[in-house]
């Protein structure tokens, strides 16, 4: 989910600006990332395409400083099925990204592709899953019983971690999830597959907003170490009409991280 593809892109013979070609392609890598950070939540790291070397050369991937990794085997897919076309393609990368190589190769990806700070970095195998789980477990199913494939509790464990790893939507908690590998969901309790993204969003807009918001902050001040500072802070919610909503937060210090809030009301 952090690799995007690029459609075919050709400026045939004919057209005679200089650079063109590769001016747009500059143009459309440095936009990618934004995009799918505003759409979905999360950057990309890598743009990849290919191009039949039977018929094109790719020079103006090569002219935009695209690295070519060889050819394919030369399959194609129909159905479920793969079967061989007797044509390679050439696959072409740019990394969108100074570190791509590395932040695709560690073990969670954050939001906007920066490395977290060592305080501050939640790595999957050591996140306290059970003790999530425990704390959640309280927390009332607000959908009917029939029909129910993933249990309140791995739904809500699994978009708990996959937020403190940079998920920043719907979308991307679920491609989070659908990532990880068999062994790391059954921790999460998921015997087979990860819940879906409809799944995700309607369990995640019908719970009890207020207990999950008590649960989760027990759960990390549980986890937190106990000489962390903790700072008071109170705000004002933009948007919120002409009748203010004024919060009231306790946030811990040095990772940043709000362990409970309560709103405050004006004749308080």
């Amino acid at each position: 989910m952090y690799l995007t593809n690029n459609v075919r892109f050709l400026i045939f013979p004919w057209i005679n600006i200089k650079n063109l070609a590769s001016r747009i392609l500059s143009v459309n890598v440095k936009m990618l990332s934004r995009d799918y950070q505003a759409i979905y939540g999360h950057p990309v790291f890598f743009a990849e395409t290919f191009v039949d070397f039977s018929r094109y050369k790719g020079t103006c991937y090569k002219a935009a400083n695209w690295t070519c990794l060889g050819k394919t085997k030369g399959y194609s897919k129909n159905g479920r099925y793969y079967y061989e076309n007797g044509n390679p393609k050439g696959v072409f990368i740019y990394p969108l990204t100074k570190h791509a190589l590395t932040l695709l190769t560690t073990d969670f990806l954050p939001a906007g592709g920066m490395t977290m700070s060592a305080p501050s970095r939640v790595a999957l195998t050591t996140i306290p899953v059970e003790g999530l789980k425990e704390k959640i477990s309280a927390i009332i199913d607000p959908r009917k019983k029939r029909g129910i494939r993933h249990p309140l509790a791995n739904v809500l464990s699994l978009s708990v971690a996959a937020v403190l790893c940079g998920a920043r939507s719907y979308i991307a908690i679920a491609e989070w999830a659908s990532y990880l590998s068999k062994e790391t969901l059954t921790r999460f309790g998921c015997k087979r597959k990860a819940p879906s993204e409809p799944t995700i969003r309607r369990v995640l807009q019908k719970i009890d907003v207020d207990a999950f918001d008590d649960a989760i902050g027990s759960w990390l001040m549980a986890t937190l170490p106990k000489d962390a500072g903790i700072a008071i802070d109170g705000k004002t919610l933009r948007g919120s009409g002409d009748k203010k909503v004024h919060l009231l937060a306790a946030i811990v210090h040095q990772e940043g991280i709000v362990i409970g809030q309560t709103r405050v009301y004006e004749n308080q």
